[in-house]
């Protein structure tokens, strides 16, 4: 029985290119063929076949007369045909050599006479098919023989290179390790052919450390979407909002503040400080004021004892009652929050971080990057605020919390040009442009051809995204072999939900 893949087809015309698998056989009928689909469909490659990979593909039961005679046809080991190994890995590098099964029907008159592959594959990590990232997918160094594929990391059986003769098939096979490379190694080795760098932003490094501080990005993503929690952090930025006592223009809390902007009750608003407290995203301390110069600050717990010193005139002060304001007897409690994450949110973070968290609500494997700058020799510098590898797709764009890529026309033609430019450069598969504002307003797209009117449904979203599908967003770009019907990318609407 042989299948055969036939060439690339576009469904739906707006989901890239599939290929189509067909099935034949000079011995089974049709109805036979059909149990034998079912049954491929059933393994782990058809139920990769049927998902949003990008190993997604088409199966039919087809004559032998109605295979393409110019097809490679590929033999149907049934000996290992849906074979799960399950492997070890240390982090993203596996522990050790890929195993390389030996055919259990072919037998060719000389050892190499036919050479197979084998993948290897997390669900949760799908990488790009791309060729460029041969280098970086491998733990020890040996880059022949092994590419990133939409079936996985995929591994020749024994390479192409030159052996002595007489030696057995066994001797010949690949011995190589693999490893998952981060989002950020997957995008400068992409770049890196175009000499283009990547440097992370300031509002980058914000973004990293709150996903440090949270403990993961779902966590993060899930405390800015409109609710409690989002109005707590959106209150405690904004010096001008009561409840809360503001000292160096920061704002400080009690948990009756914290309490009244969640709108629950003192305990739950207690269950959210404590978490806060384990995770360093907040602070626990006394505002005492210095009987010598009369600075008023705030004084973490873990830097007072019986006296505080003051953080302007470094003088020591006992904590006695007249160190504190009010009419308490006792000192209050008060919070503050993480100087990052301060940064972070002022600087709107949560935009990029919510369309972020939009396209992984539906996605089965989602890696991301913070903010990074693009540097070009001898071009302005590019920020771009949305890096991300969505069900093995290259996915990059722009989150604002206005209207407008740029306050001026001229200048938004010139950023749409740039960003053109490293779509091209990065071969991407979407561009994303979110906003928090209800829509965007009259933007400039000198790369679009027609716009999408379809605006998919978030429940309780209020921040709005629009995009358009590219005529040509990769033609040529590093690491991925020109499509054949000029069907590149396809551009999304996305939606996410504004903090507060």
């Amino acid at each position: 029985m042989n299948g055969a893949g036939a060439g690339p087809v576009r469904v739906g015309g707006t989901s890239g290119v599939w290929p189509r698998v067909l099935l034949s056989s000079l011995t089974l009928d049709t109805d036979q063929l059909h149990e034998v689909r079912d049954w491929l469909l059933a393994t782990p490659w058809g139920r990769m076949a049927a998902s949003g990979s990008p190993g997604r593909a088409e199966v039919r039961v087809c004559a032998p007369a109605d295979l393409p005679v110019w097809r490679s046809l590929h033999l149907l080991d049934k000996a290992h045909a849906g074979d799960t190994l399950h492997e070890p890995f240390l982090g993203s590098d596996q522990a050790r050599n890929v195993e390389i099964p030996l055919p259990g029907e072919a037998v060719g008159a000389e050892p190499d006479s036919c050479r197979w592959q084998v993948d290897v594959l997390d669900p949760r990590t799908v990488l790009p098919a791309r060729w460029a990232l041969h280098d970086v997918i491998t733990a020890d160094g040996t880059s022949w023989g092994v590419r990133s594929s939409t079936s996985g990391i995929s591994i020749d059986s024994h390479g192409r290179i030159f052996t002595l003769s007489g030696t057995s098939l066994a001797q010949r096979l690949v011995q190589v390790r693999v490893r998952f490379p981060t989002a950020r190694e997957i995008f400068t080795t992409l770049l890196a052919g175009a000499g283009v760098t990547l440097e992370e932003s300031d509002k980058g490094r914000y973004t990293r450390r709150m996903i440090e501080l949270w403990g993961d990005f779902i966590t993060l993503a899930a405390d800015l979407m409109a609710g409690p929690v989002a109005s707590l952090l959106s209150g405690w930025i904004d010096a001008g909002k009561k409840p809360g006592r503001i000292y160096q223009e920061r704002k400080y809390l009690t948990l009756a503040d914290v309490s009244a902007m969640t709108g629950g009750s003192e305990e739950v608003a207690r269950l959210l400080l404590d978490r806060y407290l384990q995770r360093s995203i907040a602070a626990r301390g006394l505002l005492l004021t210095c009987e010598q110069c009369l600075g008023t600050a705030f004084h973490r717990l873990e830097d007072i004892g019986a006296h505080f010193r003051c953080q302007r005139c470094r003088q020591p002060n006992p904590i006695v009652r007249s160190a504190w304001k009010g009419q308490e007897l006792e000192p209050q409690w008060y919070y503050g929050l993480d100087e990052v994450a301060y940064q972070g949110l002022r600087s709107n973070i949560h935009v990029p971080v919510l369309a972020l968290g939009a396209l992984a609500q539906s996605a089965n494997s989602f890696q991301h990057m913070p903010e990074a700058v693009v540097r070009r020799e001898s071009y302005p510098d590019l920020e771009v605020d949305l890096w991300a590898i969505v069900d093995g797709r290259i996915v990059i764009g722009e989150a604002k919390i206005s209207d407008r890529l740029e306050p001026s026309k001229r200048k938004e033609v010139q950023r749409c040009a740039a960003l053109r430019g490293l779509i091209e450069d990065l071969s991407a598969d979407r561009f994303v442009m979110a906003t928090t504002g209800p829509a965007w307003y009259g933007l400039r797209r000198p790369w679009s051809t027609r716009r999408s009117r379809r605006r998919p449904r978030s429940p309780g979203s209020r921040t709005s995204a629009d995009a358009s599908r590219s005529r040509s967003a990769h033609p040529r770009g590093p690491g991925r072999r020109p499509c054949r019907d000029g069907a590149c990318a396809s551009w999304r609407h996305v939606r996410g939900q504004e903090a507060g």
